[in-house]
């Protein structure tokens, strides 16, 4: 996610996609523990309505990011411009089942990527 000032700079973001209705799910092969520590700590958990880690993603029928985000998509019939995969590992984003916003620099999320989640998931009302 980055470093503490881009983890703060992410509320004015968060906030506008929670206004707007989208719902917020971190697909993370961290350890839920930690990821949750650390947007507690940058009064950011309360955005994420579900944390997902490692132990969900390499389970024995998942493995990887994009086989658990198609079964999410399937089990809670998420309309596909709706799902926007944001990650920095290659792996993780070819043949994602949706959207996908690829971070390019060290640091994490930065501005010209929150202009790419707004104009995908709220363009008209969150930009």
């Amino acid at each position: 996610m980055g470093s503490q000032t881009r983890l703060q700079r992410l509320r004015p973001l968060f906030e506008d996609l929670k206004r707007n209705g989208v719902i917020l799910i971190v697909v993370s092969l961290n350890f839920r523990n930690a990821i949750e520590k650390i947007l507690f700590k940058h009064g950011l958990l309360f955005f994420s309505s579900r944390i997902y880690d490692r132990n969900d993603v390499w389970r024995k029928d998942v493995l990887t990011k994009q086989v658990f985000i198609k079964l999410f998509i399937d089990k809670y019939k998420v309309h596909l411009s709706r799902c926007v995969l944001v990650d920095d590992q290659r792996s993780n984003i070819e043949n994602a089942p949706c959207r996908v916003i690829k971070i390019k620099y060290a640091g994490g999320i930065r501005k010209e990527n929150d202009f790419q989640i707004r104009d995908i998931l709220c363009p008209k009302s969150c930009l």
